[in-house]
């Protein structure tokens, strides 16, 4: 029964698989809101980077964020997170008031099938990225609260294994391609 709950829910994903890097630098700005400081997050010249300040330090950078548009009761959300600090660091919750759960997934293939499974933090290298992207690293949000209609924007909150937590926003949209 999960397994065609699970290829039920990635069988939308699969058109996203083959997006380039090129095509995911295209997905739509984000705005940040950092819990931990008074700081306003500072845009890049792009305007789709958003630079996460605490105490006057550029920690993280979140680019090319969006949220899957859906009236069903999950949806995922994908961007690139860089660790702009000194140390290694880990994503290690999220949440949102959209959804019940907001979980860290990975898909992956298996037997020639596309699986997903939650995974408990995701580490992040000083210097380093993530991409969270369709068909690969991506997070869950499990339990809707309401429908995510294109053109809205998602909160969520995120908490680092450093103990920093930061709040920003995710456009409901789809990725543009090429």
């Amino acid at each position: 029964m999960m397994r065609q709950v699970l290829e039920t829910f990635m069988q939308p994903f699969a058109a996203f698989a083959k997006l380039s890097l090129s095509a995911l630098t295209a997905i739509l700005a984000l705005t940040l809101i950092t819990g931990c400081s008074s700081e306003q997050p500072e845009t890049g010249p792009d305007s789709t980077a958003i630079h996460l300040k605490l105490n006057g330090e550029d920690k993280f950078l979140i680019e090319n964020g969006w949220v899957r548009p859906t009236t069903g009761k999950m949806s995922a959300a994908y961007f690139t997170l860089t660790n702009l600090g000194q140390d290694d660091n880990a994503l290690v919750s999220l949440s949102s008031d959209k959804a019940k759960a907001v979980e860290i997934h990975i898909s992956e293939m298996q037997d020639g099938k596309s699986t997903m499974r939650q995974i408990q933090q995701l580490p992040i290298s000083a210097g380093e990225s993530a991409l969270l992207a369709p068909g690969g690293l991506h997070i869950m949000l499990i339990g809707l609260t309401t429908p995510l209609a294109e053109g809205e924007m998602v909160d969520f909150t995120a908490v680092f294994e450093n103990g920093e937590t930061y709040r920003f926003q995710l456009p409901i949209g789809v990725a543009s391609t090429p």
